[in-house]
């Protein structure tokens, strides 16, 4: 029974009737059920759990197999995909070791025949000054001896 504590006759009985409120309970002790309390240390998560997030794994093997396999074929592309960046903007062989970075049997560098696009604007080779027709039909250090440009000899 709820004590009404404003209405005592003197300041010690209010501050009694008050002490008592605070230590008995309102309610009989027969009206309460046990409740069963769980531990947060007797309780097995891990038992129940999908994911360890520990060990970072799946708990079954199957689904932990089939998602590894996923994770590989995912960073596989990913990988392929960045070394084709990367190919486009770096060189295509090593001049120092002598050897090409891509694979024998991969891309060769070469562009399509009449899609290069051209050397110059003019139709004659700037360093010799001879037509690029010249320079296409003659071996490498021969020149034919009526189109040898002349120096003029100065006395």
């Amino acid at each position: 029974m709820p004590v009404d504590l404003y209405n005592e006759p003197s300041w010690g009985a209010s501050l009694q009737g008050y002490h008592a409120s605070r230590t008995q309970l309102p309610w009989g002790r027969e009206d309460l059920h046990p409740t069963h309390q769980v531990e947060k240390n007797n309780q097995n998560h891990a038992a129940s759990r999908v994911y360890n997030p520990i060990l970072m794994k799946f708990n079954d093997s199957t689904v932990e197999s089939r998602k590894v396999a996923e994770e590989a074929e995912f960073n596989l592309v990913r990988m392929n995909v960045a070394k084709d960046r990367q190919l486009c903007y770096q060189q295509k062989f090593d001049v120092i070791n002598h050897h090409s970075y891509l694979p024998p049997t991969g891309m060769t560098g070469r562009v399509p025949e009449g899609s290069k696009v051209p050397d110059s604007r003019v139709p004659y080779n700037l360093l010799s000054h001879l037509p690029k027709t010249a320079h296409q039909r003659q071996e490498i250090g021969v020149v034919p001896p009526d189109v040898t440009p002349r120096r003029p000899v100065i006395f």
